[in-house]
């Protein structure tokens, strides 16, 4: 019988993928070496399929929400390699892979104005982005490929808790941190929760993005409001299953941002 190239002691890996920390905030999985990974979770992809019951899918994109919350404001540090590519359409416009890699820079920090929720790939771990020439109107594509998040830093943002699902705890024990005050919320949540009011958002009553985000513009506090903010605000407002925009019965399985379906290749008149 072949001996397996796997060796017999675990590997606990210092750092996560993206797919490894979902994992980890949902069912409390310590991310392990890539041979491990795979032999003990398969593939492990916790990308949210249309098959899944809602209640998987919500705890998935609730997961993949909180983290991108993390690394957006700073207090997940992730890097990865950094490249320009091109995108291969696949069976519909709105499909695509990563069709050529090209400058391949290695371990770039990835800052946080580039953490977009739309542009990210949760299962294949990358992070996709694209600039525009002001002259030719030509854009260019990039992505940071092969994310990895500081397992100390994920740790410390989503410390071990009970296991719902195996009711076990985890053998990691970061510091903990401090409790939040009594009564604190930020301008932000008191904003979404005004929108909530005025807007007249329930359950059964989910508005359009575009509405919520012009009502987020409107009442934007003195020191305003990023696009981005605007978006992201407007996300997590609404239901985790309508996240793609809609009022309704919106596809929760993965596809490219809209700004891939048709780059731009010529010149404006």
């Amino acid at each position: 019988m072949p001996q397996s190239s796997i060796p017999l002691k675990p590997e606990l890996s210092n750092t996560a993928s993206l797919c490894q920390a979902v994992q980890w905030i949902i069912y409390g999985w310590e991310p392990y070496t890539e041979p491990y990974d795979k032999m003990l979770h398969g593939h492990g992809d916790t990308v949210v399929h249309s098959f899944m019951s809602k209640e998987e899918a919500a705890k998935i994109t609730n997961a993949q929400q909180e983290l991108f919350i993390a690394l957006r404001q700073g207090h997940i540090n992730a890097t990865a390699d950094l490249a320009e590519i091109e995108w291969q359409s696949i069976y519909d416009e709105d499909s695509f892979h990563i069709l050529a890699r090209r400058g391949v820079k290695a371990k770039q920090l990835i800052t946080q104005e580039r953490w977009v929720f739309d542009d990210i790939d949760f299962a294949d771990n990358y992070l996709t982005y694209s600039t525009h020439d002001p002259e030719t109107y030509l854009a260019k594509h990039y992505a940071y490929l092969m994310i990895e998040l500081p397992v100390s830093e994920l740790y410390a943002v989503f410390p071990p808790q009970l296991n719902q699902e195996e009711d076990q705890v985890s053998f990691v024990t970061p510091a903990p941190l401090a409790p939040i005050p009594k009564g604190y919320t930020s301008p932000y949540i008191d904003l979404m929760m005004k929108a909530i009011k005025e807007l007249g958002i329930t359950k059964d009553h989910q508005p359009v993005k575009k509405v919520i985000e012009g009502w987020l513009q409107d009442n934007a506090p003195a020191e305003g409001l990023s696009g981005r903010d605007i978006q992201a605000m407007a996300t997590f407002i609404r239901l985790p299953e309508k996240k793609r925009g809609g009022s309704g019965g919106d596809n929760l399985s993965r596809t490219a941002p809209k700004s891939k379906s048709k780059p731009a290749t010529q010149k404006r008149n």
